[in-house]
């Protein structure tokens, strides 16, 4: 749970995302970055990124399976300890676009999901509640990233 930090989480914004989420409505702090992959992250003592956001709103998320980057994006989120992609929409505008064949974008989504499965694809109903999952992903990563290296620090000081 993100409370299992006792502190505000501290979330890294990409630069290059023109309307982040600010977070005002959760217990966290902001600050700009530039990302190697994703739009939000969390990070270690060391600056290195734990977890990572990919936001997706629909029009971008139809654009980003038609012209084939969505591949490539899911590819730098795949380097990462932990990633997802969060949609601010349901699924089923996928299946109701009106400018594509029928079953189109969700055949290309299925593509990249069965190619990447590591990285979840999370379809909310809005903004809002996309900017709620994103925050409560990233601090259950940070959380988890933190309970393995104080066992993996344990293990090691066994040895």
């Amino acid at each position: 749970r993100v409370s299992d930090l006792g502190t505000p989480l501290e979330i890294a914004v990409d630069t290059r995302e023109h309307y982040p989420y600010r977070f005002q409505r959760q217990q966290a702090s902001v600050e700009r970055v530039a990302l190697s992959a994703g739009d939000y992250a969390v990070r270690d003592e060391d600056g290195d990124i734990v977890a990572a956001v990919e936001r997706k709103s629909h029009g971008d998320l139809v654009a980003s399976l038609s012209n084939g980057s969505l591949a490539f994006e899911l590819g730098r989120l795949a380097a990462l300890r932990r990633a997802a992609v969060v949609v601010e929409e349901g699924y089923a505008a996928l299946l109701e676009h009106a400018h594509s064949p029928a079953g189109f974008l969700p055949d290309l989504l299925a593509r990249v999901q069965v190619r990447y499965p590591e990285i979840p694809i999370v379809f909310c109903e809005n903004r809002r509640t996309a900017e709620e999952w994103t925050y409560r992903w990233l601090g259950a990563a940070l959380v988890a990233f933190r309970s393995e290296r104080e066992l993996d620090l344990g293990l090691e000081e066994e040895v």
